[in-house]
């Protein structure tokens, strides 16, 4: 019995050791960038979060990382062109002036003579 006990708290130690060395690779941006994919895994409109809240702006960060890694499946391209097309996304992008508002064109309405050809074409044919 004795040398049972004394062979389990053996293994019992390596594994704590293993454990703890596994761990310990880990850095702190390695396990930061795992949450973030684990989180675009789950819902896909943490995606536009990540966007809008500017943490995938830093080409560096753990969350632009995590979208990287996302964006080599099928569910994040799916899901970066639904956060692209998204409403929130366009009012985002209208407040930093780089959007189309609504969705509606925002170049001016042409003038009437544009509409029947080249402006001022018809004071010179007439």
């Amino acid at each position: 019995m004795g040398f049972m006990r004394k062979k389990l708290a053996i293994l019992a130690g390596i594994g704590c050791l293993a454990f703890v060395a596994s761990a310990c690779t880990l850095s702190e941006h390695e396990v930061s960038t795992r949450y973030h994919l684990s989180k675009l895994r789950e819902d896909p409109k943490y995606l536009l979060k990540l966007i809008i809240d500017g943490d995938a702006m830093d080409k560096g960060s753990p969350a632009a990382a995590a979208i990287r890694e996302f964006m080599k499946s099928m569910e994040g391209v799916k899901a970066m062109n639904a956060a692209l097309s998204s409403r929130e996304f366009g009012q985002y992008m209208d407040k930093r002036g780089m959007g189309i508002r609504s969705g509606k064109d925002q170049r001016e309405t042409p003038p009437a003579d544009d509409a029947e050809g080249v402006p001022g074409e018809r004071e010179r044919s007439g």
